[in-house]
C-alpha cells in the first residue's frame, strides 16, 4: 500500500525525465495489459508487438509504480521545502490512491459468498 502513497510523490523528484519515463512505462503498460482503448488499439496495429502477449506488460506498470515510489521516498528523504502547487499535486494523487480503490469495492458485503446467510442479530 504504500507504493501507491509514495508513487505520486516521484513525480516531484527532481530526475524529471526518470519520473516521466517510469510514468508513461506506468500508464501504458497498465493500459496494454488492462485493454484500454487507445494503447490495445496501437499494439494491435503493430506487427511485432501484435504477436506478444499482452498480459505480460503487467510486469512493465509495476516496474513503473515500483519505481516512481522509489522515487518518491527519495524525495521525502530529502528535506526540500515544496511550493504550495506542488503540496497540492501531490495531495490529489494521495486521495486518488487511497480513495478509488475503495470505490471500485461493493457498498455491502451481500456479494461476498462468506457474509451470506449471516445476520447482525
Amino acid at each position: 500500500m504504500i507504493t501507491f502513497l509514495a508513487a505520486p510523490l516521484g513525480l516531484l523528484h527532481r530526475a524529471r525525465r526518470a519520473a516521466a519515463l517510469l510514468a508513461i512505462l506506468t500508464v501504458v503498460g497498465m493500459g496494454v495489459a488492462y485493454g484500454v482503448q487507445p494503447f490495445s488499439w496501437l499494439i494491435s496495429q503493430l506487427p511485432l508487438l501484435r504477436s506478444i502477449k499482452n498480459a505480460r506488460l503487467i510486469v512493465v506498470g509495476s516496474f513503473g509504480v515500483a519505481g516512481l515510489a522509489g522515487l518518491g521516498i527519495s524525495t521525502l528523504e530529502k528535506e526540500i521545502l515544496f511550493s504550495m502547487r506542488k503540496r497540492l499535486c501531490s495531495n490529489r494523487g494521495y486521495v486518488f490512491g487511497c480513495f478509488s480503490p475503495p470505490c471500485s469495492l461493493s457498498p455491502s458485503g451481500s456479494e461476498n459468498p462468506r457474509f451470506q446467510g449471516r445476520s447482525c442479530s
